[in-house]
């Protein structure tokens, strides 16, 4: 019979940030089904308690020096969930155009697919945000919290309108910025003649 590490569960997946990031993630399907239905007060009423968690992990985890590899990996994880879900409905809607939402989607499983390799291929290997990578999530908040704002005052907020295109450029600009970024170091890596260590230089969410 296979006797599970109880040390390995408590600190690696149970700790309180992981569970508190776990809970976000079962956030995410109740704020869509609301978002789907244009219930948008009960849609935002959940993802201010879903930003709420994501701030509490974040805190908890510094503050008690809590933070694990498993919870590096889950709490962008689902930033990214919910992102890209969002901006699939969005578009489905005719809120944000189709091809800002594929060309997030795809970006992020460029990035995705090149950070399990890596992770394939060092023990070592942790996953770290770039500054664009950053910039690029915030004006994602942005482009959600506009849409959201139109849904819910209508013709009130029409000065929305004027900057929104910008915006959503700007947005997908910053994106595939950090994406070309996260891919030119990958091929850096990947060069035998570069003495590259991962542990130092991997930085794909």
């Amino acid at each position: 019979m296979l006797r599970l590490n109880n040390n390995f569960n408590k600190k690696k997946y149970l700790n309180l940030p992981n569970v508190i990031t776990s809970l976000r993630i079962f956030l995410i399907p109740v704020f869509l089904y609301f978002l789907a239905r244009d219930e948008i007060i009960r849609a935002i009423g959940v993802l201010v308690l879903a930003s709420i968690t994501d701030m509490l992990d974040g805190f908890i985890a510094r503050r008690w020096h809590l933070r694990t590899e498993f919870g590096s990996f889950l709490d962008p994880a689902a930033d990214k969930l919910l992102f890209v879900s969002t901006f699939v409905i969005f578009s489905i809607k005719g809120d944000v155009p189709l091809w800002f939402t594929l060309s997030i989607i795809l970006r992020d499983l460029i990035v995705v697919a090149g950070s399990i390799y890596f992770r394939w291929r060092s023990s070592d290997f942790k996953i770290r945000p770039t500054k664009s990578g950053k910039w690029s999530v915030f004006f994602q908040i942005i482009v959600l919290g506009c849409v959201l704002l139109k849904k819910l005052f209508a013709e009130k907020v029409e000065i929305i309108d004027v900057f929104f295109y910008p915006l959503i450029y700007f947005t997908l600009f910053l994106s595939l910025l950090s994406g070309f970024q996260y891919v030119k170091r990958g091929i850096k890596m990947l060069n035998p003649e570069k003495a590259y260590n991962l542990r130092d230089d991997s930085c794909f969410l």
